[in-house]
C-alpha cells in the first residue's frame, strides 16, 4: 500500500460507498413503488368508451371519467369537448346505445348543431 493509506482508511471508504448504494436503491424502489400505486388510481376512473376515425388527422373519442361521459374530438390543433353528460348508465347500456354507427353519427349531429 501507498504510504498514507491505512486499512481502516479503506475501510471506511467501502462502507461510505455500500451506504450511498444502498440509499440509491431505496429511492429507486421507492419511486417505482409510489409511481404503481398512482398508474392504478387513474386507470380505474378514466377510460375510452369508443373511438371513430374520421381521417387520419381528426378523431372523435367517447371518454368515461367515473360516472360523466364526454364526446371530445381529437385534431391537430387539439382536443375539443363536444358534448358532457352527467348521467349515469351502466357499461351495457352505454355498448348499445353507441354501438351503431347510425346512433353514433345521429348524437353526433345533434350535439354539433348545439354548438353552432
Amino acid at each position: 500500500m501507498p504510504e498514507g493509506i491505512d486499512s481502516s482508511y479503506i475501510v471506511r471508504v467501502v462502507i461510505a460507498l455500500l451506504f450511498v448504494a444502498g440509499l440509491i436503491i431505496a429511492a429507486v424502489w421507492a419511486m417505482r413503488f409510489r409511481l404503481n400505486k398512482m398508474d392504478y388510481g387513474t386507470a380505474q376512473a378514466l377510460r375510452v368508451r369508443q373511438k371513430l376515425v374520421i381521417d387520419s388527422k381528426h378523431s372523435i373519442l367517447v371518454i368515461e371519467y367515473g360516472e360523466q361521459e364526454i364526446l371530445v374530438g381529437v385534431s391537430p390543433a387539439g382536443l375539443t369537448a363536444l358534448y358532457s353528460s352527467n348521467q349515469a348508465k351502466n357499461a351495457q347500456d352505454v355498448n348499445d346505445d353507441l354501438s351503431s354507427k347510425d346512433k353514433f353519427e345521429d348524437i353526433l349531429n345533434v350535439e354539433s348543431n348545439k354548438l353552432c
